[in-house]
Order: C-alpha cells, then structure tokens, then sequence
C-alpha cells in the first residue's frame, strides 16, 4: 500500500513537469513566431519654397517736418503805435501789399523839421553862391554853406524814409504763416508783425546717421525720395536739393534737404511726415523672404533624393527689409519656409506643401 502511494506520487511529478515544460514550449514558440512591431517616429512636416526674382531697393525710413523754403520775416524799420493791422494768418498778399500800418505823426512832424532847415540853408546856400560867382564870398564860405544845405538835404530824405517805412508792406509773394501784430500794439524791429512763407516752394530736412553718409553721397544723382503723411494717406515725390557736406559732430548725423513736387496742397509747414530714401537698386535678383532666414543668417535647403534637409550658412549678399539673396546655383532648389525651428542639419522631413 505503501508503494503504490510513493508510485502516484511519482506520476504526478512527471505530469506537472511535462505541463509546465509544454506551457514553456508553447509561449516561447509564441513569442518566437509573432510579428516583428517596431515603432518609427513621424517625419518632421515643412512647406519649401523655390527663389523668386525681384528688384532689391535699399531704403532708408525717416522722419522730419515740413517747412517753407523761405520763410520771411515781416518786421517794420520804425516803430510806433500800430493803427491798422490788415493781415490775418493764412491770407496770400502781394509784394509791396500794405500788412499793417504805424502812426505816422511823429515821422510827419520830423519830416516837417528837416523840411524847414533844408529850406533855409538852400535860401542861404543860393544867395552865397550869387555872391561866390560875383567874387564878393570866398570858397570857404561856399563851400561851407553848400556842406550844410547838403546834410539838411540828405536828413530830410532821411525824414521822407522813415515816414514811408510807417506803412509795413511784404517784401515777397506767399501766405501769411504767422501774425503777430494786431491793432493798437506796439511795432518795433525786434518783434516781426507777420511771417511769410510760399507755400509752393515746400522742403523737408531729414537727419541721416553717419554711416550712411558715403553710400548717400555716392549715390546722390540716383536717389530716389518720398515723403509721405504718418498715416500714410497722401505721399509726394521729392528731388534733393542738397546733401550736407559735414557730419554734425554732436547727433552724428548729416542733413539731406529735399523738396516736394506734388499734392502740395496736401501738407502744411510743420507737419510731420515720414521720408523714405532709396539709396541703392538692383534688378533681377534670386532672392527668398527675410522670414526664411535664422538669425544667424543661415537657411536650409532641401535634398530632394531623400526627403532630408541641410543647414547652409550665408555670406553677407545684397539684401533689404524683406527679401535678401540667395548664391548662385540655388536657383532650382527647394528651401525650408514653415518649420524652420523645428529641424536640423541632416534631417528628412515630410514635405506638405511647395510653394
């Protein structure tokens, strides 16, 4: 009895073992058998872009104001009690129209005196002359009388000047851009009654920065200028009248004066305008957007064989605010445009979309 329970036992060892040893078997021949899954990560997506030829314009933006090329001040030679102040600002007056009348009493009575004393030495001066020719005065007498009527003659032109000068006339054509005066004010030639500028004849003087100056100068017959409201509303073209011949050692800045040639009636001294200057221009140029490059100048350019992308350092070319050139034999090539942070040297990348 005791031999049969150490047999069964036996028997269900060698049961659980071959259970156990084809349980083991089967997994492995399982895990032998199955599919091989390997995980692969997404491609990088990027849209590229070929180049484009354009005209590069270098240009400069800047602001200033507008002013009248001449602006001239209206001040009277005498002064006095203004009586009459027939001006007001804007009007347009004439050369030689009256703007403001000064009392001219004080100037009448100086007039009247000189008037009287010339009138005397002139009677003096003529019965020395009878007796001059006739021998009975001597030259000395003559020609001390004569010297006194000469001064009372030139003190009495003297009187008739300032007495004219009591009516304050423009010296030019143009409109009234300032009044100063008014009726029963005081007129002197320290203080103007009026300025007057010719609208038609408008400048703007924009202060350029130094390092400009040899790329401005050497280029003066081509510069193109245009100057234009803030908004952006109204613009005119303008022809340079002068490019400063010295940097101001304090700004480091230089003045280019130019003038407008258009919609004149559009802009009014001292408004304030931007003025874009188009220094230098070149024509048919590979080029691709500013947004298309890193900021260390770079770009990437795409190797079309296998999907993969390659970092390309730039020289220094010819460039302005939106676009800049691209070296020769890249013309038929693909550059990287959206995605541009995201790769790097050597990566495939999925292209979505060319533009």
């Amino acid at each position: 009895m005791k031999g049969k329970s150490k047999l069964g036992s036996v028997v269900r060892y060698i049961v659980l073992f071959v259970v156990v040893a084809a349980a083991f078997l089967g997994l492995r021949f399982f895990y032998d058998n199955r599919s091989q899954d390997t995980y692969e990560a997404p491609l990088e997506p990027v849209t590229v872009e070929k180049p484009q030829i354009r005209d590069i314009e270098k240009t400069l933006e800047l602001t200033g104001y507008i002013e009248p090329e001449n602006m001239i001040p209206v001040v009277p030679f005498v002064s006095g009690t203004i009586l009459e102040y027939l001006v007001e600002e804007g009007d347009h007056v004439d050369k030689d129209q009256l703007i403001a009348r000064i009392d001219p009493r004080p100037y009448e009575m100086q007039k009247m005196q000189a008037e009287a004393q010339y009138l005397a030495l002139d009677s003096s001066f003529k019965r020395v002359e009878e007796l001059y020719k006739s021998g009975a005065a001597t030259l000395q007498n003559y020609e001390t009388v004569k010297a006194q009527r000469d001064a009372a003659e030139a003190q009495l032109s003297l009187a008739e000047l300032q007495l004219s000068y009591a009516d304050v006339t423009s010296p030019v054509e143009g409109t009234v851009i300032q009044s100063s005066g008014a009726t029963g004010s005081i007129g002197s030639s320290t203080q103007p009654v009026a300025v007057i500028a010719d609208l038609d004849d408008l400048v703007v003087n924009a202060k350029i920065s130094e390092k400009y100056y040899r790329s401005i100068k050497d280029n003066e017959a081509d510069l193109s200028v245009r100057v234009a409201s803030i908004d952006g509303s109204v613009s005119s073209t303008c022809e340079v009248v002068s490019i400063s011949p010295y940097v101001d050692a304090t700004s480091k800045n230089f003045t280019l004066k130019v003038r407008l040639t258009e919609n004149l009636d559009s802009f009014a001294p001292g408004m304030y305008v931007k003025v874009f200057v188009t220094y230098e221009r070149y024509e048919d140029v590979e080029v691709l957007p500013v947004s298309m490059r890193k900021l260390d100048g770079s770009v990437y350019v795409l190797d079309e064989t296998d999907s993969s992308v390659h970092h390309l350092l730039l020289d220094q070319g010819i460039s302005d605010e939106m676009y800049f050139e691209i070296p020769s034999g890249y013309s038929s090539s693909y550059f990287v445009k959206d995605g541009l942070d995201n790769v790097f040297d050597g990566q495939k990348v999925q292209v979505v979309k060319e533009d």
